[in-house]
């Protein structure tokens, strides 16, 4: 990878991290569905990761994260962990056969969306972030699933626009996959081999 191309891809992702974090954290109150906003920085990370491999997927998931923690106050390992297991997942599932797809690309967004719930739910029960309130778990759990749905339907929606910015306006030039080790690990580049 020359200079410009690697300055475009810094220059894109860094552009679309500081625009989706910042959405994220000034998100309008009117706009909450269930109590839920959209989570632009998974979106991104798990995209990013199914359109242009392991790699990318990893170090925006990373990014992401790391702003996520800095901009909650929280202490970092955790948002960015879960962040980079995002980006992973995005890279590594569905690539073999349902590449840049768009169906495929917002089921991905909608499989981590729910795991990822899905996690923050059981830390928050293992550690809960305020320890003077008593939970009832039952109570917890379908507000948690509520908040969960509707965190569901605006990522996927908040996925069309993100995976069109990504492919048209993306930090390669359009068209160009990345062929990274991920392809290797996912069986998209055997047939190569005989």
């Amino acid at each position: 990878m020359d200079r410009r191309e690697r300055a475009r891809q810094v220059g894109v992702y860094g552009f679309y991290i500081l625009l989706f974090s910042l959405l994220q954290v000034s998100w309008p109150r009117g706009w909450v569905l269930f109590g839920a906003r959209p989570d632009f920085m998974l979106v991104l990370c798990v995209l990013s990761g199914f359109l242009f491999g392991l790699d990318d997927g990893m170090f925006i998931g990373l990014l992401t994260g790391y702003l996520r923690d800095a901009l909650a106050g929280r202490v970092f390992g955790a948002g960015m962990l879960l962040m980079m297991y995002a980006g992973i997942l995005g890279a590594v599932l569905f690539r073999r056969r349902f590449r840049r797809q768009m169906f495929f690309a917002l089921v991905l967004v909608s499989m981590v969306t729910v795991l990822y719930s899905a996690v923050i739910y059981g830390l928050d029960m293992l550690f809960p972030m305020i320890q003077d309130v008593s939970r009832q778990a039952e109570s917890h759990l379908i507000r948690s699933a509520w908040t969960s749905a509707g965190s569901l339907a605006l990522n996927i929606l908040s996925g069309i626009p993100i995976l069109l910015l990504l492919l048209h306006l993306g930090p390669y030039k359009k068209g160009r996959m990345d062929s990274s080790k991920t392809e290797m690990l996912t069986g998209d580049q055997v047939w190569r081999t005989i």
